[in-house]
């Protein structure tokens, strides 16, 4: 995948400045550590406390609240998108998303999930994984 086409995803998206300091790219300390973990992780977002969202080629990247570190596929994430926006509408509280029955994801809020959810779908449909 080009990264500059990513960035341009990213920018019409508005996801930096929805991200605002909570930001993340190449550039940044848990970007470079997943790399050293042999993670393809490209951009995404981090609290302060360590809590973060990091969307890589194939896989999003997640720390919890419980201090669990974990990955779920763009396929999987999507679907349980899918089906919490269908469940919550427009009215529900998107700060943590379940993906299971111990872990939620931080996607900070319904805006900034919307252009997160937004790029997940891009990288999803330009994935060599894609089944």
């Amino acid at each position: 995948m080009k990264i500059e086409i990513l960035k341009a995803r990213i920018r019409r998206n508005g996801l930096i400045e929805l991200a605002g300091s909570f930001y993340r790219d190449d550039n940044s300390a848990i970007i470079k550590r997943l790399k050293e973990q042999n993670k393809q992780a490209l951009i995404g977002i981090e609290r302060e406390d360590s809590i973060y969202t990091i969307l890589g080629e194939n896989f999003t990247y997640y720390s919890t609240n419980l201090g669990i570190y974990g990955q779920i596929t763009h396929r999987e994430l999507l679907e349980i998108l899918q089906n919490n926006a269908l469940k919550t509408g427009k009215s529900g509280d998107f700060e943590f998303v379940p993906i299971n029955e111990q872990d939620s994801i931080w996607f900070g809020n319904s805006y900034l999930m919307n252009a997160l959810w937004n790029t997940i779908m891009f990288l999803y449909e330009n994935s060599k994984h894609r089944k």
